[in-house]
């Protein structure tokens, strides 16, 4: 589907589970969600426009008791932003896309503690990046990476070449040399202090 903007409402096998597009437009994890409850035969799933009244109000825990904006036709048939608290069908998508990204976490530090990557991997999965994120934020290649996930390459980076990838994951350069004893499966945020209004 292609992003217009618009509020849809997608139906698979005449059971609706998800609603929703803003202007962004499909984000990884609903196309994840989507092909898990419908298959790769996408030729089952119908989209209607959605109306002002249908955006659902279902109080997600995802949303932290935040709001998104989404456009919806209203009574005289143009788009107008809606705001919506969250629906059962996201919060299910996110959650799903949260424990995958958990799992692959798990792994790379299970394959880092066995010596079979480096800590650069664990890390990187950690913070919820994906090797094209990570070459975009450090300016490295995506294979000057990937080599660098090999334990032997990684042990003879210089204290220079650690503090980039320190910088662009948001840990000290000291921690990224060794993999933990335990794994913190959820990403860790770095506390930015708020800017007084002028």
């Amino acid at each position: 589907m292609e992003n217009t903007g618009r509020a849809t409402e997608v139906r698979c096998c005449s059971n609706v589970f998800f609603a929703g597009q803003t202007t962004a437009g499909w984000r990884g994890i609903e196309k994840f969600a989507l092909r898990q409850k419908c298959g790769p035969d996408s030729s089952n799933l119908a989209v209607a426009q959605m109306n002002a009244q249908q955006v659902p109000q279902d109080a997600s825990p995802t949303y932290c008791g935040q709001q998104r904006l989404l456009y919806a036709i209203d009574a005289a048939g143009r788009y107008r932003p809606v705001l919506s608290n969250g629906w059962d069908a996201e919060a299910d998508a996110t959650l799903l896309a949260l424990e995958e990204q958990r799992r692959h976490t798990r792994l790379a530090w299970e394959r880092g503690r066995a010596g079979r990557t480096s800590p650069l991997e664990y890390y990187m999965l950690r913070q919820r990046m994906d090797l094209a994120l990570l070459a975009q934020a450090t300016r490295r290649w995506k294979w000057r990476i990937r080599r660098h996930m090999r334990p032997d390459v990684f042990a003879r980076l210089d204290d220079s070449a650690l503090a980039i990838y320190a910088k662009a994951l948001g840990i000290p350069a000291n921690d990224l040399r060794r993999v933990p004893e335990e794994p913190e499966l959820d990403v860790r945020v770095n506390t930015v202090a708020a800017i007084p209004a002028p």
